[in-house]
């Protein structure tokens, strides 16, 4: 005897697996029956889980607003809308701050993902629909490696400095 050489065949006829994939291809692209059905009776309140909503918002919208205020010097627009605000930081540090956010407890995006060419280095976004208390210590731990920065960036010359702390 030879070589035993298997041969690789599919488990049903090319048309079967083409209307398939389509099949599959169109329910991946809808949510599921469960997610439907709860979004139906989500509607039937929808002016009373609405009002709920925008209550907590507002209630975390204002809670990060005063304590960025409290906690650190940027300048911080109350948002006419959307789920997050934009802090100016005054100088660009947003990379950096982002580099070393998690190693006081807390992890950013630096400003320059939501630009192109390095636009945004002196901004950061600030979501606040989390709960109250990790907002809080989330801006706490924003303010402790914020501490970092600035003393790197008065012990330095520059931003690049800063970087390195």
């Amino acid at each position: 005897r030879g070589r035993d050489r298997r041969r690789l065949t599919s488990r049903a006829r090319a048309d079967v697996i083409a209307r398939l994939g389509q099949e599959r291809a169109r329910h991946d692209l809808s949510t599921g029956l469960l997610d439907q059905l709860i979004t139906l009776e989500l509607l039937a309140e929808e002016d009373v889980v609405l009002a709920e909503r925008r209550a907590t918002l507002r209630l975390q919208r204002e809670a990060l607003l005063a304590a960025v205020e409290r906690e650190l010097p940027w300048r911080v627009e109350r948002p006419a809308g959307g789920l997050s605000t934009w802090a100016d930081l005054g100088a660009p540090l947003s990379s950096a701050l982002a580099a070393i956010a998690p190693q006081h407890g807390v992890v950013v995006v630096p400003g320059t993902i939501f630009g192109v060419d390095g636009a945004f280095e002196n901004r950061l976004r600030l979501p606040f629909a989390i709960d109250v208390e990790r907002l809080e210590r989330g801006v706490l731990a924003l303010a402790s490696a914020w501490r970092v920065l600035d003393q790197g960036a008065r012990a330095g010359s520059s931003a690049e400095n800063a970087v390195l702390v």
